[in-house]
């Protein structure tokens, strides 16, 4: 997994690098929120955990800086960005050898990924992005109505990608509407190596 990283970001920075040298640059920042999943654990139905109620659907947010280099002749854009992301947390109901138990596992990460941008219409552009993911997951568990006796937080380094659509609101502001996620979250016990993915709808400012 580390390696196939190593190879996934060393792409992202020849891809940005790549770019004609006549390209203008300029840095990027901005922010998202969102609608997030958080795992598939809600399909275990064989789980008494999660027998009474399971939700892996919450909302999250992101905030993200970057650069990129514009080609002024195509309109192509291709640039690194640095994100963190909230992922929000999946929550559960259920019983364990007939004690009623509840817990929730919040996911987050901070990440690097290489971004490119595809003009279709005046104002409209594809955004596209691929690189890695440095998630933790904070899970608690425990009887209900009484403090978690089970707490683990688990992390690790994953996958990231994601598309969008970009729309240029004035010269230096543009409106993204993405979905991105990053893979292999979790360990044996919490996630169990699942993907979490945020849809979100934000601004970039650029200068």
């Amino acid at each position: 997994m580390h390696a196939l990283v190593r190879w996934t970001v060393g792409g992202t920075l020849a891809l940005a690098l790549a770019t004609p040298l006549r390209a203008a640059g300029e840095f990027v920042l901005g922010a998202g929120l969102g609608t997030s999943e958080v795992g598939t654990a809600c399909t275990d139905n064989d789980d008494p955990a999660l027998s009474r109620r399971c939700d892996t659907t919450s909302s999250g947010h992101k905030l993200f800086a970057g650069y990129r280099w514009l080609d002024p002749e195509s309109g192509l854009a291709a640039g690194l960005e640095v994100f963190h992301a909230d992922f929000g947390a999946m929550e559960f109901e259920g019983e364990i050898d007939a004690v009623p138990v509840a817990g929730r596992a919040a996911a987050s990460g901070t990440g690097l990924v290489g971004t490119v941008e595809v003009p279709i219409l005046k104002r409209w552009s594809l955004l596209a992005k691929l690189g890695a993911c440095r998630w933790q997951v904070d899970a608690r568990a425990g009887r209900i109505g009484e403090a978690p006796v089970y707490t683990k937080r688990p992390s690790g380094v994953g996958l990231a990608g994601g598309l969008g659509a970009a729309y240029q609101i004035a010269d230096h502001l543009a409106l993204r509407l993405e979905a991105e996620g990053v893979g292999g979250v979790g360990d044996d016990n919490i996630l169990q190596d699942d993907v979490v993915v945020l849809a979100s709808i934000g601004l970039a400012v650029s200068f």
